[in-house]
């Protein structure tokens, strides 16, 4: 059973059906993952024949022989069948690389196909700014086309087609290991079957029948490893069966369009970049010839600006300094024409409108000069009387006018007097009330530190009166008791709090100091004070004398138990002497 199965399985992951594009790989690499986990919990019965051959083995079965032998079969072809799974995984996992390669090359030439459309374009621009813009985004597509080219050069690098079919040399390797593997098998079964025992009594004739079931088993074996052989044997050494070659001859194809679609890639990139060149280079001619155009229409509107300014100086000046920026547009146009430039006969039209303009602006300067320099010394005289009019009218007016402020000053004088004399009497209440304010603020500070240290004294003095009747209670409760033990524990606790007593007087004297301080310093509150502090060391007071009475009494209890305890020593030790008969004696 177990050797039909492992023959059966072998002759599954012999089969490469993988499929032709990257949906049907990628399926057929789930329904290996599936097969795999088939295989792998398989494993436990195979153990499970070594376990059952090893317990055989050491129960030392009579035909120990056969049986190892048919589990070194088991294991044999488990291990085949291992390594044909590893095999059709390595093989699965190039075709899905295969496939998205694939999948990855067509993404890149639908992208380029989308590039050479938009570098196809016959537009270039109808002025300046439209040509900057397109050349901005040919920027963009040229980038683009980088991105694209590293990407081809991953993809021609990455891509590796002879890994897609396993060498001549491993396969004519295994296929002796497996007929060697037949051939002994076939030697044991044809010993068995050519041997004359035909068994002398009923239950060697059973034990006979037994032993050839189990040769027919192994033939049966023989033959599913033959027929294993043969459909996975190499086509380079052996026939193939006609489904398996079509399989690997659909491999072989599919290298063939990858290559061809590799080719295609390349060629498709080379011819994107020699569009995106060409692109370029017109781009770049029809940036020249529209900055010439603009020039010339910055030229020409210089030009007619320069017409109607008023100023001959400043035309003049202007005229001489744009001469040189006007030959240099020039040269740059006649460079055009030489270059034999598409929009070379525009260009010398316009050339030649421009500078007979310029022309035209020279003569009118020239003209206008003469015309300007006899009207200067005509209207000259009438100028000149016309400021000394105008002088005279201004100081005129001047005089009035300061006259005017004069009286004005004066009018002034006395409201200036009384805005100061406001000003002081303001100075002075501002003064008095800014005293009254620091004086208050003075007492308020003195009133809140009286009452923080008020605080501070009642804080302390109620906290010692608590602590102090708290140890009221812890006398009252400590009762003479009427056993020297608990007369010790009863003293032991009174010592310690006669240390505590003596650790906390000093919160009491912390208390009377702050009391002192504060009627020392007349505060507000000082009959308050005086009470609380009066009451405070009143309690004190009485709490030190209870002490020293309860202290009294643990030493006369103490004395009173210890004088029984003397007296019922001293009861026994006569008892003692009473009984002992050498005392008698």
């Amino acid at each position: 059973m177990r050797e039909t199965w492992l023959s059966e399985n072998q002759r599954l992951v012999s089969q490469d059906n993988f499929g032709f594009d990257l949906a049907a790989v990628e399926a057929a690499a789930k329904k290996h993952e599936a097969i795999e986990t088939d295989i792998f919990a398989y494993e436990e019965r195979v153990q499970a024949v070594v376990a059952v051959c090893s317990e055989l083995q050491a129960e030392r079965y009579h035909d120990i022989e056969r049986v190892c032998a048919r589990r070194d079969n088991v294991l044999r072809l488990w291990a085949y069948l291992l390594e044909l799974l590893r095999a059709r995984r390595a093989r699965l996992e190039l075709s899905l690389q295969l496939q998205q390669n694939f999948q990855e090359m067509l993404y890149i030439l639908d992208s380029m196909e989308e590039i050479k459309m938009r570098l196809l374009t016959d537009d270039y621009g109808k002025h300046l700014m439209g040509v900057e813009d397109l050349l901005q985004k040919h920027a963009l597509v040229e980038a683009d086309i980088n991105v694209l080219g590293e990407r081809v050069k991953m993809r021609l690098l990455t891509d590796d087609y002879g890994k897609h079919l396993m060498g001549v040399e491993d396969l004519l390797q295994k296929h002796a290991l497996v007929e060697a593997d037949i051939n002994v098998l076939g030697e044991r079964v044809k010993m068995r079957l050519l041997t004359d025992d035909c068994g002398k009594h009923l239950m060697g004739v059973e034990d006979l029948l037994q032993k050839h079931a189990l040769v027919e088993v192994d033939i049966n074996v023989l033959g599913e490893r033959v027929k294993m052989r043969l459909l996975t044997d190499d086509y380079a050494k052996h026939l193939m069966g006609v489904e398996d070659l079509l399989q690997k001859l659909a491999l072989v194809e599919s290298d063939i369009n990858v290559l061809g679609e590799r080719v295609k890639l390349e060629n498709a990139y080379a011819e994107l970049v020699h569009l995106a060149v060409e692109r370029r280079k017109r781009l770049e001619d029809s940036r020249k010839l529209w900055q010439f155009y603009w020039d010339m229409a910055d030229e020409e509107n210089w030009i007619k600006e320069k017409e109607q300014i008023v100023s001959h100086k400043a035309l003049e000046a202007d005229v001489s300094a744009h001469e040189p920026q006007l030959m240099s547009v020039a040269a740059v146009g006649d460079e055009l024409i030489s270059q034999g430039h598409f929009g070379a006969d525009k260009i010398q039209e316009r050339l030649r409108d421009i500078l007979s303009q310029w022309n035209h602006l020279l003569d009118v300067v020239s003209l206008r000069k003469n015309r300007l320099d006899a009207a200067v010394r005509y209207h000259q005289l009438f100028a000149d009387a016309d400021d000394i009019d105008n002088w005279m009218l201004d100081t005129l007016r001047l005089l009035k006018k300061h006259k005017d402020v004069t009286d004005e000053l004066k009018n002034y004088a006395n409201v200036i007097q009384q805005l100061k004399q406001q000003v002081r009497s303001r100075l002075a209440a501002i003064d008095s009330r800014h005293a009254e304010l620091a004086e208050l603020a003075r007492l308020r500070k003195q009133r809140l530190l009286d009452a923080l240290s008020l605080f501070k004294l009642v804080g302390e003095a109620d906290a010692a009166d608590q602590w102090i009747a708290e140890k009221h209670r812890m006398l009252d409760t400590m009762l003479p008791p009427n056993d020297i033990d608990d007369v010790e524990i009863m003293k032991h606790r009174y010592d310690g709090f006669d240390n505590e007593m003596n650790a906390n007087a000093s919160r009491v004297a912390v208390v009377n100091q702050l009391a002192r301080q504060l009627i020392h310093v007349e505060h507000p509150q000082a009959p308050r004070i005086q009470e609380r502090q009066a009451a405070l060391n009143g309690a004190w007071s009485a709490l030190r004398e209870k002490a020293e009475s309860k202290k009294d009494e643990l030493k006369s209890a103490q004395g009173v138990q210890t004088f029984h305890i003397e007296c019922r020593e001293t009861n026994f030790r006569i008892l003692e002497s009473s009984m002992d008969p050498a005392h008698w004696s």
